[in-house]
């Protein structure tokens, strides 16, 4: 009797632990999808990155220029089938002085504003068109385009 009860355990020991393997399998795919679909810049997933250059050796001084992006992805539906997804880059910089050993100018660079238009196509191949705009916003002259 003892050995019917030793094996039922083990054999329940091995289900819990199979359920358990089983959920992690499915939580490292959800992952990877999650993480795949947040590489793709048509994808109907809102997100805001930010993303940090860091310029060095510029200049005569060789002085370090600092450029944070804002970059948010909006998707709107416009359908049953389309997608519009806006991006926007919204730089601000820390622009060194090139030709004096300090000083700096600080401030916001030129945007720019694309809109994706996506068909909601099933498969392996997404495409999107549209345009890309540079709005001058810069906040001093040597902060833009």
């Amino acid at each position: 009797m003892k050995k019917i009860i030793i094996y039922c355990g083990i054999f329940i020991l091995i289900l819990l632990l199979q359920q358990q393997l089983s959920a992690q399998d499915d939580k490292e795919k959800e992952i990877a999808a999650l993480a795949k679909t947040s590489q793709n810049p048509i994808s109907s997933l809102t997100t805001l990155p930010f993303q940090f250059n860091f310029n060095l050796g510029m200049g005569e001084y060789d002085r370090t220029q600092l450029v944070i992006n804002i970059e948010p992805v909006l998707p709107v539906s416009i359908g049953e089938n389309w997608d519009m997804v806006n991006r926007i880059i919204l730089p601000i910089l820390i622009q060194p002085d090139f030709d004096e050993e300090s000083g700096s100018t600080t401030g916001l660079g030129t945007i720019n504003y694309t809109a994706f238009f996506s068909p909601d196509i099933k498969g392996k191949i997404h495409i999107g068109f549209g345009p890309s705009l540079l709005i001058p916003t810069n906040s001093a002259g040597e902060l833009g385009d």
